[in-house]
């Protein structure tokens, strides 16, 4: 069944803010939603990260293979995962 909202996670470099991220996204009390982390090109392991942490769960990773920018790596996440309603923030952002 397809979610009503979308979180798009962006993150560059910063495994140690974006695993609790998604971390947060998943123990939020809300569950009708697909998480997506958008990782624009990172060198620091947060790929690999990501996967092994999350990987068996409902989240996408979405790869950029270039450093795009804030609004590239943004944009990437809104392009790829279009709902109702979306929640987009960087990785030292979330709070649910």
């Amino acid at each position: 069944m397809d979610k009503k909202l979308a979180i798009v996670i962006c993150n560059c470099n910063r495994s140690d803010y974006v695993l609790k991220s998604v971390e947060s996204a998943f123990v939020s009390d809300f569950h009708d939603y697909n998480p997506t982390v958008a990782d624009n090109a990172s060198t620091d392991g947060s790929t690999e990260a990501i996967s092994a942490r999350f990987g068996d769960s409902s989240m996408r990773l979405i790869v950029n293979s270039e450093n795009r920018g804030d609004s590239g790596d943004f944009n990437t996440g809104m392009d790829t995962t279009v709902k109702e309603t979306m929640e987009v923030t960087e990785n030292q952002g979330m709070n649910f």
